[in-house]
């Protein structure tokens, strides 16, 4: 079936604000810290839009642009002065070479700037004290309210990085006025308590400050010049919350002063770590006020809901946003809930997934596996590698094919054979298993699909791998014979590493378990079950007893900690490592330190190992002393390191050997450096 008649509406063209799209597809504004010093564009922001553009996205939003002088650690890109226009300029040029269009998003932080902001106090619509705040430190401090001549000034800043954005070419500006940003707070009684002419009590006070300045940007820039606004459509989580009638309120206000388009997000409060990102509420578990939101999350998401009330009341097209995939937002846009869809994450994880629907070839599309990775200063992609570390993004043809062989079919293997055969290379993967996947079938057994989805992409490289002709042998372990008898140009070997043992006595009592024996135990399962049936049997029967204990606790421990806890286990963690979830993306990081502590679960780091015996484990605390905790089982759950031995048994007999995986048991090493290193590889071979 043709890309345009499976998403007859995602694909068909729209106007909006004057300016001609060739599609429904956004790419949804968001910071990607690949900045200059003091907010200047540096190159690898060129190549990331310019490669949105070629992939087919029909407009492009430069994301949280501030017009207002902003403290350099903020790493945003900036606008705040005439010297930014030049390399602003570049961004512009870029996108349109390839016919797509591109606004930028004009942004302060306000009260999300807890720790940039130049002048001491985070800026607000109104002054509120630590007891006050929507979330506690350190999500947010306390915050200064503005005056009548700030506020004054706040507009014209905003007007004037406008200007700066016409003469930098771009086809208009998206000011910004949602989550928890400078303009936003002044939309709900959460953040406003004013009393005066920009107060919360009518829609028009409210929005009077996105009201000036949409008008003073027109007026001074012209009719041709597209003027978007982005508002929250409902709030969650603190007593002020915006209702999504109120959002229409704003929504209704603002579509009479004529703007291009109305962008619907939105944000929650309250005291759980990062309860704003629905996407992780799952992990390790939603807290009880979360649930009543998660079965909603699961089907149109949270905010299209309030997208469609938006969209009945309107004139101006309304973009929604939030976990969307091309088949859900092309259900969403049929039904009429909404105009446009902004894609975030999807983007960064697939920047051709446009071109890819409108040829038909979505099953080709790589997709995010919402493992929040990307949740870094600056950002990368677990699945996409070259995001932020490629001047381009299209992968270019070999000056000279050659004959690859590639020797492990995990993700470093994968990906590796999924590049170099991309760039014409003839490639032959050997996998001395049954399946391709490596670990990532016990990682799914481990981790689960809740939050994560890790088959998908599984499932995404195996189709690659068919489609560009890799000759795959399973069951089949690579050797210097074969290697010798096959007589490859080039191979590359990526067997992963050797997961690290403790050398301390009693490390073979029979209550240890190693990750490696745990990957053997599981193998016969995961190859006849697959890993969510494993997972779900490991619900009724699991071989360890009811005290375990982990060493172990960077991401290893912790997600086999938090596995075993879910099965009912009391679990101990002990790590020699002085913290804990090194590893770990720092957004699910926190959720599952407050759940490990509402648990109970003891965590000790920076210990000295002494002793394993047949009842449990004696180790050494920071302070010196000695302590004794007994237990069923002990899961040994420590990082990889070098597994170096077949490719220096190769050097000699192939011409040019590649090695990927782990240098060092220093850090853990994750899917997203398998993936770097087999996109390194397969990029350069």
């Amino acid at each position: 079936m043709s890309g345009i008649a499976a998403f007859p509406t995602l694909l068909s063209p729209i106007e909006v604000g004057g300016i001609r799209l060739p599609n429904r597809i956004i790419k949804a504004p968001q910071d990607t810290h690949f900045v200059g010093p003091d907010g200047h564009v540096e190159h690898r922001v060129v190549a990331l839009y310019e490669a949105l553009a070629r992939g087919g996205v029909g407009l492009i939003i430069l994301a949280s642009v501030p017009p207002i002088a902003m403290a350099p650690e903020a790493q945003q890109i900036a606008i705040w002065d005439d010297e930014f226009i030049p390399g602003l300029a570049r961004v512009a040029e870029a996108v349109h070479r390839h016919g797509s269009k591109i606004l930028v998003q004009l942004n302060h932080g306000g009260p999300a700037e807890v720790d940039h902001h130049p002048t001491g106090r985070a800026w607000s619509a109104s002054t509120l004290e630590a007891h006050e705040l929507p979330s506690p430190a350190p999500h947010f401090k306390p915050v200064r309210g503005l005056d009548l001549d700030e506020i004054a000034a706040v507009e014209e800043a905003y007007i004037r990085g406008a200007l700066r954005a016409q003469a930098a070419g771009y086809d208009g500006v998206e000011v910004h006025a949602a989550h928890t940003y400078m303009l936003g707070c002044f939309l709900t009684r959460i953040w406003n308590r004013r009393t005066d002419d920009y107060g919360p009590h009518t829609a028009a006070s409210r929005t009077r400050i996105v009201a000036n300045i949409i008008e003073g940007i027109r007026s001074r820039t012209g009719d041709d010049f597209a003027i978007g606004v982005r508002i929250n459509g409902r709030e969650w989580g603190a007593p002020d919350a915006l209702t999504v009638e109120e959002a229409v309120e704003n929504a209704r206000a603002l579509d009479d002063l004529g703007v291009a388009y109305i962008s619907v997000t939105g944000y929650g409060h309250g005291p759980v770590p990062f309860k704003y990102v629905p996407d992780y509420w799952r992990y390790p578990e939603p807290q009880n006020e979360m649930r009543p939101f998660v079965d909603e999350m699961e089907r149109d998401g949270l905010l299209i809901a309030a997208a469609a009330a938006i969209t009945q009341e309107v004139r101006a097209p309304v973009v929604c946003v939030g976990r969307l995939t091309p088949e859900r937002a092309e259900r969403v846009l049929a039904e009429g809930k909404a105009d446009l869809v902004a894609l975030g994450r999807a983007l960064w994880a697939d920047h051709d997934l446009v071109n890819k629907l409108k040829a038909g070839r979505a099953d080709d599309i790589r997709p995010c596996t919402r493992c929040a990775t990307c949740e870094v200063s600056p950002r990368k992609c677990r699945v996409n590698a070259a995001l932020g570390s490629v001047d381009d993004y299209e992968l270019r043809p070999a000056d000279h094919p050659r004959r690859v062989m590639v020797i492990g079919g995990g993700p470093a293997g994968m990906e590796a054979a999924r590049v170099a055969a991309s760039r014409g290379h003839r490639v032959t993967l050997y996998e001395k298993d049954t399946k391709l996947g490596g670990l990532l079938p016990l990682a799914v057994m481990v981790k689960g699909t809740e939050t994560e989805d890790i088959l998908s992409y599984l499932d995404y490289l195996c189709r690659q791998l068919e489609r560009l002709d890799v000759e795959v042998h399973l069951g089949t372990a690579a050797s210097a014979e074969l290697v010798r008898r096959e007589a490859p140009d080039v191979v590359v070997v990526a067997v992963g590493g050797e997961y690290r043992v403790p050398e301390i006595p009693g490390i073979r009592e029979r209550l240890v378990t190693t990750t490696s024996d745990l990957a053997r135990r599981a193998r016969l399962p995961l190859r006849m079950l697959g890993s969510e049936r494993t997972r779900a049997l490991t619900n009724l029967y699991l071989p360890f007893g009811r005290r375990v204990i982990v060493i172990g606790g960077r991401i290893e421990g912790a997600e086999t900690a938090e596995f075993l806890i879910k099965r009912g286990r009391a679990v101990t963690i002990v790590d020699t490592a002085d913290s804990f979830g090194d590893g770990m993306p720092e957004r699910l990081l926190m959720r599952l330190r407050a759940w490990l502590a509402e648990k109970g679960t003891p965590i000790h780091t920076g210990v000295r190992l002494e002793e394993i015996t047949s009842t449990g484990l004696r180790f050494r605390t920071p302070e010196g002393e000695e302590r004794t905790i007994e237990a069923d089982d002990i899961v040994v759950a420590l990082p990889q390191g070098p597994n170096t031995a077949l490719a220096r048994a190769l050097e000699g007999i192939a011409p040019e050997v590649h090695a990927v995986g782990p240098e060092s048991t220093e850090r853990p090493w994750l899917i997203v450096d398998a993936v770097a290193g087999g996109f390194r590889v397969g990029s350069t071979i």
